[in-house]
């Protein structure tokens, strides 16, 4: 047998050391790519403070891509638009009064009288000089397209009660449906009463701005939301709900419709100096 020379041996020494540096090399290459591909694929977006498990744009938080954020499905909403003014339904006294309601939430309008004198008398929109109404109102509710409306308005007559049918309106609706005030003033009165003695009621009255001798009082609501000298916008601020007093017993205004006959009461009074705030 052949035995290599000192020479031939040192060379191959050197070729496997040289082929095991080149082995640790492309493995230290290896490692570091796996850990670099690691790190990017589960690096996620920030968290919003405001948003627990949520992103600034209220998704849940997703992986990235390429360094871009993964963005979600659907754009912010934007700004609530304010509700627009109810519109005019009646005039009292150089007071204009808007509905409680939007007008397609209003099953009727019933006038009619009421225990004493004391109560203004209330004219109908239709029968207003509708230039001079409107120039009373606010600027925003002058440009309403729906400044007026044009729903069935009745005149209720009742065997106890004396007088003209015009001194008081029920503005029928659904139970649950948000007033609003019917002119902008000043609350002066939050009460719980018992209507007739018997069932559980509210009494909101508004000092208007327009006449403060006056004062409107809207009966029937629930869950009211203002307090005595808060200020209020006609036919925007909300006072409550519509109470359910079909409950109790069918009102007077189911006859005029398809509804239970849940509504609102309004009638106008001479400002008292206990009401004055």
């Amino acid at each position: 047998m052949r035995i290599p020379s000192h020479s031939q041996r040192r060379h191959r020494l050197l070729l496997a050391r040289q082929r095991r540096s080149r082995r640790n090399a492309l493995a230290a290459v290896l490692v570091l790519l796996v850990a670099g591909s690691a790190f990017l694929g589960l690096r996620t977006v920030p968290i919003s403070k405001a948003g627990a498990g949520k992103n600034a744009t209220g998704n849940a938080s997703v992986r990235e891509s390429g360094g871009q954020a993964a963005q979600g499905g659907g754009s912010e909403p934007g700004p609530k638009r304010p509700e627009a003014p109810t519109p005019v339904f009646a005039y009292a006294d150089k007071l204009v009064l808007s509905l409680p309601y939007p007008k397609d939430q209003v099953t009727a309008i019933a006038y009619h009288q009421v225990y004493n004198n004391e109560a203004l008398r209330l004219v109908p929109a239709p029968q207003l000089n509708h230039h001079r109404m409107l120039n009373d109102l606010p600027s925003k509710q002058r440009q309403s397209k729906s400044a007026t409306i044009s729903v069935p308005q009745k005149r209720m007559y009742r065997s106890d009660r004396s007088g003209p049918a015009d001194r008081a309106a029920d503005i029928g609706t659904k139970m649950g449906t948000p007033v609003r005030a019917l002119v902008s003033g000043r609350i002066i009165k939050v009460k719980h009463y018992m209507l007739y003695g018997k069932y559980p009621d509210f009494e909101v009255d508004i000092q208007p701005d327009a006449n403060p001798e006056l004062k409107v009082m809207l009966f029937h609501i629930d869950k009211v939301r203002v307090k005595r000298g808060a200020r209020v916008v006609s036919g925007i601020t909300r006072l409550g709900v519509v109470r359910d007093l079909a409950r109790y017993f069918q009102p007077q205004i189911a006859e005029f419709t398809k509804e239970r006959g849940n509504h609102i009461h309004v009638q106008i009074k001479r400002i008292e100096p206990e009401d004055k705030v």
